[in-house]
């Protein structure tokens, strides 16, 4: 049995749990985010990618337009990279807009997968430089500095 079929997980029951959960536990996006992305990382550990899919198409329209978001954006490019779909990844990565709060996040993992798993320093390294035109503050320019020495 999947986690997913749990109550508060499974569509149909889930807003009526979120409704009884806002009474009484302190649940946000935030959490349930992370049990859509936990969830969708065992799957893939268990190679189940067509379950891993459906779960994260559903967060994808649960969390559209929240802060949320980006990490689910984040768990489907993890999924695909361990699908071996690393063009896929990288795509849905660059969806993620500037002016987001989580754009930092995503262009690491880009670069990362980048150096990683490609081989790639030049894009690598244009990962970081576009933090640093997006924001251009003193923490970016140390995040930037450790990443260029990580090559």
């Amino acid at each position: 049995m999947h986690a997913y079929n749990l109550p508060g997980v499974k569509e149909q029951a889930y807003e009526e749990v979120k409704i009884h959960a806002s009474e009484s536990l302190p649940f946000g996006n935030e959490d349930w985010v992370k049990v859509f992305i936990l969830l969708t990382e065992v799957l893939c550990e268990l190679k189940e990618f067509d379950e891993a899919k459906k779960i994260l198409n559903k967060a994808v329209a649960e969390f559209q337009g929240t802060a949320s978001e980006v990490k689910v954006i984040i768990g489907q490019a993890n999924m695909f990279m361990k699908m071996g779909d690393l063009k896929k990844a990288l795509n849905m990565l660059k969806k993620v807009d500037q002016h987001h709060p989580n754009y930092i996040e995503a262009k690491k993992k880009m670069a990362d997968i980048y150096l990683q798993e490609l081989r790639d320093r030049k894009s690598y390294t244009w990962c970081y430089m576009e933090i640093l035109d997006n924001d251009p503050s003193i923490t970016n320019y140390k995040m930037v500095g450790n990443a260029l020495m990580d090559i």
